[in-house]
């Protein structure tokens, strides 16, 4: 996953044009995955690394699987997952604006 959030997310732009067109596809790839990796990185970094300690009292206390996810799992990641949807949603406007001027037949980037 790091190698390719290496990869600035507006050079994605010619190989999406080039494996998907010029057309709608393109642009809704290219949207999808400047998003992506904010919303999976955040999630990753601040929360599911830190959910370890929780889950082994989990398991000392015999905690089903689905008992496990509504106490431990949810509180845990929900706060890290909002606060990514909050910085990828202002990603996703980026890349909308970026994605219009990608050869647009229409919207912003039609002249």
């Amino acid at each position: 996953m790091q190698a390719l959030r290496a990869i600035p997310s507006i050079a994605w732009v010619p190989l999406f044009i080039l494996w998907l067109g010029i057309f709608e596809t393109s642009k809704i790839a290219l949207i999808a995955v400047g998003v992506f990796f904010p919303v999976y990185l955040g999630v990753m970094a601040r929360s599911c690394r830190s959910i370890a300690r929780s889950s082994r009292s989990a398991r000392t206390f015999r905690l089903s699987g689905p008992a496990m996810i509504r106490r431990i799992l949810l509180p845990a990641v929900l706060p890290a997952y909002v606060v990514s949807l909050r910085v990828g949603l202002g990603l996703g406007w980026m890349f909308v604006v970026a994605a219009e001027f990608m050869g647009a037949s229409e919207g912003l980037g039609f002249c």
